[in-house]
C-alpha cells in the first residue's frame, strides 16, 4: 500500500503488516478536553478534532485500525494504552516516559490570554499536568518571577478562570486560541 510520505524500513513494514493482519487495533490515549486538536464528543464518545482527522488519514493510508482510549493530555491510561492521541514535541518529556515521538503533525504558537479588567495578575491559569504548564513554570522560574498556579482540568477551564477573574492569564497556543476567542462568552478576552 502507499504510505504517502511516510517510508517504514522492513521491520517495520513488516511490524505493521502483521498488526493489520491480526485485526487487533492500536490503542490510543485519546485527550478528552484539547479541543480543537483532540476531544472525546460527550454526545457521542467519539474522537473529534485535528488529531481525529490524521488517525482517520492513517488508517485510510495503512489499514491499521484504533481503538481510543478517553484519558487525560500525556496520560497513558495505566499502560492500558500503546500511543498517545497528542503530544507536544518535548523530547525531554519522552525520554523520561521511555516514549518515542513521530514528527510532529503541526505547530502551533503560543500566546498569553488575559482579561482587559485584570483582578489577580499574578495568579496563572494552566491546564495541570501537560507539557504547556510545565514550559510556563520553567519560563517563569528562568525569569526569577514566582505566580500561583490555578491548575485547572482543561483549557477552557483555563480561560473561564480567566474570565471569571480568579486568574489574571493564562497560556494558549493559536488553534484553541482561535477556538474559544471566537466563542462569546470569552469575548471580551485578549
Amino acid at each position: 500500500q502507499g504510505y504517502s510520505s511516510f517510508a517504514p524500513s522492513r521491520r517495520e513494514k513488516a511490524g505493521l503488516e502483521a498488526r493489520i493482519a491480526s485485526g487487533e487495533p492500536v490503542k490510543v490515549s485519546f485527550p478528552q478536553s484539547l479541543a480543537p486538536i483532540a476531544y472525546i464528543d460527550p454526545m457521542t464518545g467519539k474522537p473529534g478534532g485535528i488529531m481525529a482527522d490524521v488517525f482517520n488519514r492513517i488508517a485510510e493510508m495503512t489499514g491499521l485500525s484504533f481503538q481510543y482510549i478517553p484519558a487525560e493530555q500525556n496520560a497513558m491510561d495505566g499502560k492500558k494504552a500503546e500511543m498517545l492521541g497528542a503530544v507536544s514535541m518535548d523530547f525531554a518529556w519522552a525520554d523520561l516516559h521511555n516514549m518515542m515521538l513521530s514528527q510532529s503533525v503541526f505547530d502551533a504558537p503560543v500566546f498569553i490570554v488575559q482579561s482587559s479588567e485584570q483582578e489577580n495578575p499574578d495568579v496563572i491559569a494552566i491546564q495541570e499536568g501537560t507539557h504547556r504548564a510545565r514550559m510556563v513554570e520553567e519560563a517563569m522560574k528562568r525569569e526569577g518571577q514566582n505566580p500561583v498556579y490555578l491548575d485547572c482540568p482543561s483549557v477552557e477551564a483555563c480561560l473561564r478562570a480567566v474570565k471569571d477573574g480568579k486568574a489574571g492569564r493564562t497560556y494558549i497556543n493559536t488553534y484553541d486560541m482561535n477556538y474559544f476567542l471566537n466563542q462569546t462568552q470569552f469575548a471580551y478576552l485578549k
